[in-house]
């Protein structure tokens, strides 16, 4: 008969559990492109649409939103 030892000591050789956790990090990287964009799109609400504050505060939303993004898939 096995002992109440012995069986921990076979649990603890054949099933050990190991625990893995990987960290991700993302990173937005800003193309060129979309720079250019994002000015064209405050120039235009800015200048052409005679409202600067509501400019700043779409780029902030973007810019927010973008972060939310990284938050999701981290």
């Amino acid at each position: 008969m096995i002992s109440f030892r012995e069986i921990q000591n076979l649990q603890r050789r054949f099933f050990r559990i190991s625990i893995e956790i990987t960290v991700i990090t993302y990173k937005i990287v800003l193309t060129k492109q979309a720079d250019t964009d994002l000015r064209a799109i405050y120039e235009y609400i800015a200048v052409t649409l005679h409202e600067p504050e509501t400019a700043t505060k779409q780029l902030e939303r973007i810019e927010e939103f973008m972060h939310c993004l990284i938050g999701r898939f981290s």
